[in-house]
Parts: structure tokens; C-alpha cells; sequence
């Protein structure tokens, strides 16, 4: 046997008649030798202290019949649903408050089931017919009284939180349209290469049909030059971004691919895991035109006929090594010099009139 401690809360209906009891009993077998005195002391502070933890709880506190009448709350309940006082909220409430009876009777069914639920998610209607997103910690309480058992339960408003998580969910949803839609190719991987993400435009870039097929490869071996790569990764983990990096990849068919990156090191996601993301712009038709006029300029200039070219005030802007060779000036003086001074004739005017007949 022990000697128990009880702090008794009447409950009662809309009415104001007496429904039922909440008890709360503390064992005091050692404090019970100082004698009913001090039981008698001691038991008014704790009776008010219960009920400036229930009151003055941040916390929204209710209790409720099976059928969803509130038979008790605190001013937090009754500020989430709009109501100027724990009264009005017990005297108007149906359904513990909840949007529709189908949602309360699925809460219930849940309830009677557990005996207990936590973080249960629940839109309620507030008295303006607004709605607020609350999640809902509860317990089923027997009872023998007129209204049989009954529910006691703790309420938070998150509806600023549901609010950030839908904003989040369309911004995310943005972010992917654009990076599926977006022309230029975007490859994200692990600094260790694998690719975990790209888009539909860096697919066709590489050669393949879908990003599925290039998700899980390996940035080393599509990169044409693996030591080339190493040199470029030292580059970017020193600066973190580096802009207009011309890069040459392979292509799904084996062939060379020129591409213009841009790359940055990410920000640590929430399991603090850096990625590489880069923009790539295809420069492979403009890699092969350079080369080719490279192969022309060679042509040029190593030809063995004298080859020069002249502006429209005569001036040198190219001449060749057999020009220089023929006319026995160096590349340098030839194009500090004009066609007067290597043809008299053409000096006094000359020039413009043969320009204009070429």
C-alpha cells in the first residue's frame, strides 16, 4: 500500500452540468508522516500549478467526447480556432474542431485502435471558416461517467510550416522543369565523379537517349583525357567555381566532343554531401572550323608563291614567308609599311584609284 496524493478537475458540459473527473494522483507515502497538514498546505499550490501548466501552456490543450465535443480547453485550443474564449470554444465546437466529420471519424477510428496517437496531421476550421494545419498529439481515456471515454490531447498550429513545405515542394518543382527544359546541358555528380542527375539536353550532348543511360557513369570515364580531368578537379575544388573551361569528353559512339563548362561545387545537402554542377555548351562544329582554318593558315603562310593582303588605304595586314623572302623585308617591317613603299608608282595618290578598279 501507498499513500497517493489526488488533484481532481471537474468536467462538464455545455450546460455547466458536472460530466465527469480528471484525476491526477502522486504518491506522498513519505511526505504523509509530516502529517494532514502539510497534505492539506501542499495540495491547493499543486491544484494551481496544474492549472496554470494546462492555461498558460503554449501548447493548445482540449479534451473531448468520442463524439467530438469539447468538454474543456485551454485559451491556445481556443485561439487556433478563432475563438475569443476557452467558453466559446466548449459552447460552439463540433468535432473537436476538425474540417469535416469524415476526417474526425478517421481520426477516432485510428484512436480507438492505438489508444494513443502522435504527430497525427489535421487540417481544422477556425470560426471564420479559414482553415489552419495542426498536428495532434492524443490519448483515449476510460471512463465510466455519462459520456464514457473520452479524448485529451495536445494541439500545434503548423500551418506556416505546411505553408514553407508546399512552397518548397513548387519551387523544387520549378527547379526541375527548368533543369529538364533548359537547352544547355547540366550534369551533376559526386566529386569522385559518378553522375547522379543530368538533363535530357546533356543526354543527347554525350550521345545518349535518356538521362536514365547516363546517370551512374562515371565523369573519369567520359572524360577524354583522365589527367587532363585530375588537373581540372584541382582547379575547381581551389576556386570552388570556374567559368569558360573548354572540356573535351567522349561521346557514346567514341568520338571527341568539345564543350564549353561552367562548374561549381554545391553547398552540403542535408547529408552535408557536395556535388559537382556544370552548364555545358557544345563547341565541337566551332572546335572543327578552328581547325581547319589553322590548316589553311599553315597552307598560307608556308606556301611558296608570295602571298600579302592590303586594306583600302594600302596598308600590309598579312604577308606570307615568301613575301618577306621576295620583297627582303621581315614580317614585322611589312606590316609597318605600305604598298608606296615598296611600289613608287602607286605613292601620290595611286593607290586609292587601283583599289577602286580591283
Amino acid at each position: 500500500l501507498y499513500t497517493g496524493e489526488m488533484s481532481i478537475t471537474p468536467v462538464r458540459d455545455s450546460s455547466g452540468a458536472l460530466t465527469n473527473f480528471i484525476s491526477i494522483t502522486r504518491e506522498v507515502t513519505e511526505r504523509r508522516a509530516s502529517g494532514p497538514k502539510h497534505v492539506e498546505r501542499a495540495l491547493p499550490a499543486f491544484e494551481e500549478r496544474y492549472r496554470l501548466l494546462c492555461e498558460q501552456n503554449l501548447a493548445a490543450v482540449f479534451g473531448c467526447t468520442a463524439d467530438g465535443r469539447i468538454l474543456d480547453c485551454n485559451i491556445a485550443y481556443a485561439r487556433i480556432l478563432g475563438c475569443d474564449s476557452r467558453q466559446e470554444a466548449v459552447d460552439h465546437v463540433k468535432f473537436a474542431g476538425f474540417d469535416n466529420l469524415g476526417g474526425w471519424e478517421a481520426f477516432t477510428a485510428r484512436l480507438f485502435n492505438t489508444k494513443a496517437l502522435t504527430g497525427f496531421e489535421v487540417r481544422l476550421r477556425r470560426k471564420d471558416q479559414t482553415a489552419v494545419c495542426v498536428m495532434i498529439n492524443a490519448s483515449l481515456i476510460e471512463s465510466e461517467g455519462a459520456d464514457g471515454a473520452f479524448i485529451s490531447g495536445t494541439v500545434i498550429d503548423i500551418t506556416k510550416r505546411k505553408k514553407a513545405e508546399e512552397e518548397l515542394r513548387a519551387s523544387e518543382l520549378r527547379y526541375r522543369l527548368l533543369f529538364e527544359t533548359n537547352v544547355a546541358a547540366i550534369i551533376r555528380n559526386t566529386l569522385d565523379g559518378r553522375i547522379v542527375d543530368c538533363n535530357p539536353a546533356a543526354a543527347r550532348i554525350l550521345g545518349y537517349d535518356s538521362p536514365q543511360e547516363v546517370v551512374g557513369l562515371n565523369m573519369g570515364d567520359i572524360h577524354w583525357d583522365r589527367e587532363k580531368r585530375s588537373e581540372e578537379m584541382a582547379l575547381l575544388k581551389a576556386q570552388k567555381t570556374v567559368s569558360g573551361l573548354e572540356v573535351k569528353l567522349r561521346h557514346k559512339n567514341g568520338k571527341p566532343i568539345w564543350l564549353i563548362v561552367n562548374v561549381s561545387i554545391t553547398a552540403p545537402d542535408e547529408t552535408g554531401e557536395v556535388f559537382v554542377q556544370g552548364t555545358l555548351v557544345d563547341i565541337t562544329e566551332r572546335k572543327r572550323v578552328e581547325e581547319q582554318l589553322q590548316l589553311t593558315q599553315h597552307s598560307i603562310d608556308h606556301a611558296s608563291d608570295a602571298v600579302h593582303w592590303l586594306d583600302p588605304q594600302g596598308r600590309f595586314v598579312y604577308v606570307n614567308e615568301a613575301s618577306c623572302r621576295s620583297l627582303g623585308y621581315s614580317r614585322e617591317e611589312l606590316l609597318r609599311m605600305s604598298i608606296a613603299d615598296i611600289d613608287p608608282s602607286l605613292s601620290k595618290g595611286g593607290w586609292e584609284p587601283a583599289w577602286q578598279a580591283l
